[in-house]
């Protein structure tokens, strides 16, 4: 079914625009979360994104977000609903879609909206150290703030009983893999629970990005992820290309395409020499997957001068061509 037949479903649904595939309209924050699991639930729309913005110089109020995804039809639906300053909440996605659990906790974290009926509203990008009421993705905080250093309580959840064993993992690893801190409540080989603490690398791009033009963004973009440069970026310029409404070569467009997939084949086999091989102490498959690897890099060194993908893609097309050889 068409996104637009969906919508139609929908009374209380306002189309605000439409283009492209994409399909945006304007719900009561009242009904947001009802609207939203109907979409799931009825319609089989997966949820891909929930996100905030600070409207409050046009409008006065922050919107929320919510973007769903149509496989069959490759259309994208956007519901998005007002939030009034003084009054800042809306009614939990996650209670019935648990794919926006971690999204509706970033948005309280960083923009200071309140999904009321959240099962865990606890910080999940602010740490200890960062203070109360502090919403870096409001416009009216500065990108070079200097904070006070607080001491906020984190609580961690624990299970106990008899034979229950608690295993704390990080946050410091070996390796030079991304900090993380985890506990494991474990009853001999058996798993109960996983607590996890990420973010302790959070660069702010978000905020780093304001007043830059598209350009100047895309090193930003590039350097989120070692393993998802050309990813990234392919992503970053395809969404302003499409608000431009620009078109791209064929021959850029099977580049791009050819050095996302080397990325993808370079990162998969880098996976699986830490899984397969790593993590279960299988150095056999360790020490191929990463040979493997170092040639793929090699590859990328010698066809861009860099190893990681980085400046190849670019808005418009590609920054360079080359041949079969």
């Amino acid at each position: 079914m068409k996104v637009t037949a969906i919508v139609s479903q929908f009374p209380n649904m306002t189309l605000v625009r439409e283009s492209q595939g994409l399909v945006e309209v304007r719900v009561k924050r009242e009904d947001l979360a009802a609207v939203a699991t109907s979409l799931v639930n009825e319609f089989r729309l997966p949820l891909s994104l929930l996100f905030g913005t600070d409207d409050r110089k046009n409008r006065q109020v922050f919107s929320v977000h919510v973007v769903f995804s149509s496989d069959a039809t490759h259309e994208r639906l956007v519901i998005s609903a007002d939030v009034p300053e003084q009054d800042a909440w809306y009614p939990s996605v996650t209670a019935a879609i648990m794919a926006a659990h971690w999204y509706e906790r970033y948005l309280h974290d960083m923009l200071g909206v309140e999904p009321k009926g959240h099962p865990d509203l606890r910080r999940l990008v602010h740490h200890e150290n960062v203070p109360e009421n502090i919403f870096p993705l409001r416009k009216d905080f500065a990108w070079n703030s200097r904070l006070d250093h607080a001491n906020v309580l984190y609580p961690m959840q624990h299970v106990t009983g008899e034979g229950v064993y608690e295993i704390p993992v990080g946050p410091i690893h070996a390796g030079i893999i991304e900090p993380g801190h985890f506990r494991f409540n474990v009853a001999g080989e058996r798993i109960i629970t996983l607590e996890g603490k990420l973010f302790f690398t959070h660069k702010g791009v978000e905020k780093l990005l304001e007043g830059k033009t598209i350009v100047e963004g895309l090193p930003f973009i590039e350097r989120l992820s070692g393993d998802m440069v050309a990813a990234h970026a392919l992503a970053y310029v395809q969404a302003a290309e499409s608000m431009a409404g620009a078109t791209v070569p064929k021959r850029a467009q099977m580049l791009r395409a050819l050095l996302t997939e080397l990325e993808r084949m370079t990162m998969h086999i880098h996976d699986l020499g830490n899984i397969g091989g790593m993590g279960t102490g299988y150095s056999f498959v360790a020490a191929n997957c990463f040979r493997i690897k170092e040639r793929m890099m090699r590859l990328s060194d010698k066809l861009l001068g860099n190893r990681f993908w980085r400046g190849m893609i670019v808005p418009g097309g590609v920054n360079k061509d080359f041949e079969a050889d």
